[in-house]
């Protein structure tokens, strides 16, 4: 595997100034150093409300406000608030406005359980769980209980389980709000961008109206649980992700939509990013291919390939995070060890080794590792790509691969291609600020 060290001085400071790639890891160091200055300039309170601020207009859509703009605990609320001034503490009165709010909102998460139950097919785990609510104060069946117990293998029947238990912890929370905000006193805020940009007081009345405001409700409604790009929510927007549902709620095939997306704007910058990451460089020239194929239609040929890319990818991905971020493997592997799988996984429950060979599904669910990725993607991986990977790499599926197979192969090394980038960056951040600071207590002495 490539290494950082191997890359010259000149020509990496040239890399950090010209390749897009390198240009993003710079970008990094940039961002991490002044996250760190921060607290010279800004305090933890405004730190505080401008994160919550983008979290309201991310969440809170205009379609959301229209429709609670007539609702009298609404209209209250904006009423107080917008009398407010910057530091003024929020009066008891939104509190009591905000506990009328929470049974509704309870409600509408048992709606959201029955409407989840009833397209649960296992019926001793239906039982089980329905027994079970109302989840009060006392324990609540969890979830590698449930899926261990009735033998749950179906990815989507997992993900309903899943999102059930999740349901209930959420559910708990809410009977247990007493209050709507985080903070004590107003602090104004700008939301949005350019023309767009709007005064606060409606977003912070609105979660008043609606305690459910920021649990991404829709997500469990009984139509999510088919909704194709669940697991890629780390690549795409909040925004978009809404809108990707609302289209798949509405009958659109949304992985179509993905083939053009890669043919106008996509292909090229990942490419780029796959060849210039020292991580996957070693794929950058089969990707090259692959794109090649994927542009001329050929799509057998560039899903076939991916297949056994993404995997290759995962595990280098692996080493590299050994040897950086953290212990997945049994010691400090060599590469020329990993490159003929002479290791063994440690379990991220004991950090004992797994006796057992190495898998790509023990690598992701029972090693720490595996907590760089979201459930959702885990399962999608794990119950359904590598599922398809072995009958078609076995040549017992040769017609394998149409557009939208190939598309959502290349989605799933974007978002892999993503998450590689963010730990290299961080890391990269990390050693160049620490050689700024070391060059910089030189001085100091000289």
């Amino acid at each position: 595997m490539p290494q950082l060290d191997y890359i010259p001085p000149s020509d990496l400071h040239e890399l950090l100034q010209t390749d897009p790639w390198w240009k993003s890891v710079s970008e990094e160091v940039d961002r991490v150093y002044s996250v760190q200055q921060l607290p010279a300039y800004i305090t933890d309170r405004h730190k505080h409300g401008v994160v919550e601020s983008l979290f309201e207009g991310c969440e809170i859509t205009e379609q959301k406000l229209t429709q609670a703009r007539t609702h009298p605990v609404f209209e209250e609320a904006k009423n107080l608030i917008q009398s407010l001034k910057q530091g003024n503490v929020f009066p008891t009165r939104l509190t009591e406005l905000f506990l009328t709010r929470i049974p509704s909102a309870l409600a509408q998460i048992d709606q959201h359980a029955s409407g989840l139950f009833e397209i649960l097919e296992n019926p001793q785990c239906k039982e089980k769980l329905a027994s079970a609510w109302p989840p009060e104060k006392k324990a609540f069946p969890t979830y590698r209980g449930l899926i261990e117990v009735f033998g749950i293998k179906n990815v989507d029947q997992r993900f309903i389980v899943r999102r059930l238990t999740e349901l209930a912890a959420l559910r708990i929370d809410i009977q247990n709000s007493d209050y709507p905000f985080h903070e004590e006193d107003y602090l104004p805020a700008e939301i949005g961008d350019g023309e767009e940009k709007r005064d606060r007081v409606e977003y912070l009345a609105y979660r008043v109206f609606d305690p459910l405001w920021v649990s991404a409700i829709e997500e469990f409604e009984p139509e999510y649980v088919s909704f194709p790009l669940h697991w890629a929510g780390s690549l795409f927007s909040i925004t978009t992700m809404k809108r990707l549902y609302a289209a798949h709620k509405a009958g659109t095939d949304v992985l179509a939509k993905l083939v053009p997306y890669f043919r106008k704007s996509q292909l090229d910058p990942l490419e780029n990013a796959i060849a210039m990451c020292p991580i996957t460089a070693r794929h950058g020239e089969l990707f090259g291919e692959i794109s090649s194929s994927f542009r001329a239609g050929m799509y057998k040929v560039s899903a076939r390939s991916l297949l056994a890319m993404i995997e290759g990818m995962v595990w280098d991905f692996a080493w590299w995070w050994n040897q950086h971020s953290g212990t997945v493997l049994d010691a400090a592997v060599s590469w020329p060890k990993y490159k003929i799988g002479d290791f063994r996984l440690l379990s991220k429950r004991d950090g004992l080794e797994i006796n057992a060979d190495a898998t790509i599904g023990l690598l992701l669910r029972n090693t720490t590792f595996g907590e760089e990725f979201s459930f959702e993607f885990i399962e999608y991986f794990c119950e359904e790509l590598f599922q398809e990977r072995n009958p078609v790499l076995h040549g017992r599926f040769p017609n394998y691969g149409d557009d939208k197979k190939a598309a959502v192969l290349l989605l799933v090394v974007r978002l892999l291609e993503k998450k590689i980038t963010e730990a290299f960056g961080a890391w990269f951040a990390k050693e160049a600020i620490r050689s700024y600071e070391e060059a910089k207590g030189k001085e100091v002495e000289l």
